[in-house]
């Protein structure tokens, strides 16, 4: 497997107007086939990295600058009209809550065709065969059930199964899971955490997995770096940073085991 980084993010800093929200300096490599945690507890600058990754700070709202290199090519200058040509196909996002990430008024089925004629260019007839075949691959087999479900009617479990069965299906090359399992009971968790280490390995995306949970990055990623006021404070593989942690604010994450947060 090649060792070229997918991505590659270089002095990125974020700086919001009205605010002292900030983060600065951060800088790491995404792999193909590779899971990249990013630890940190509520107001850390977490979900700032990615939301600048993906092209999401609100308009005109803060500075961005530094250099968020994509397959080769710097994203970050690009157009929103261009940031959505890559995402949702190239780059996709399994958000937090499940609850909130459907729309309530359409069935899933509606959710799928609506996403991969979108960006597959397929006919709605293909996406819900797809669709179908990728939601049996995340364990969900009662595919017409599940498809002429609205949200509601599915478990919080079974809403982010659902999630990443969308995402997979777009056959993207980096997952951006921002907090994917917070809002999931602990046997759920384990059983997503093990659904997208069985995707990564078929599927060979880049993965970059965000959470406040010390105890999920330990299980999901191969590469950790911990932020701290808008800044990584340590990184570096997650056996060596659980195992001999350098900074005391990871030996204080490490030692609280779970701490609580967001992003």
């Amino acid at each position: 497997m090649a060792c070229n980084p997918l991505m590659k993010v270089d002095d990125l800093s974020v700086r919001y107007h009205n605010s002292n929200a900030f983060i600065r300096n951060i800088a790491f490599t995404l792999l193909k086939g590779k899971v990249f945690g990013l630890a940190g507890e509520s107001g850390s600058g977490k979900s700032s990295v990615c939301k600048a990754i993906l092209g999401l700070l609100p308009l005109g709202s803060a500075e961005v600058s530094g250099k968020i290199e994509f397959m080769g090519r710097d994203i970050l200058p690009l157009s929103y009209a261009e940031r959505r040509r890559i995402n949702g196909k190239d780059i996709v996002f399994i958000m937090q809550n499940p609850m909130t990430a459907f729309d309530p008024c359409m069935k899933i089925k509606k959710h799928f065709t609506m996403t991969l004629t979108a960006h597959l260019l397929c006919s709605k007839k293909d996406a819900l065969h797809y669709g179908g075949e990728t939601l049996k691959k995340v364990g969900l087999n009662d595919t017409d059930k599940i498809m002429g479900s609205y949200p509601h009617q599915l478990s919080g479990g079974m809403l982010q199964r659902v999630m990443i069965a969308m995402a997979v299906s777009l056959n993207p090359v980096l997952i951006i899971a921002d907090e994917p399992t917070t809002s999931l009971d602990a046997a759920s968790q384990m059983e997503i955490l093990k659904l997208l280490r069985q995707m990564m390995r078929e599927y060979m995306p880049a993965m970059l997995f965000v959470s406040h949970d010390i105890q999920v990055l330990s299980v999901i990623s191969d590469d950790i770096a911990v932020m701290k006021d808008g800044q990584i404070v340590e990184t570096g593989r997650t056996a060596q940073i659980l195992g001999s942690p350098e900074h005391p604010y990871t030996r204080e994450l490490i030692t609280a085991g779970l701490y609580a947060g967001g992003g």
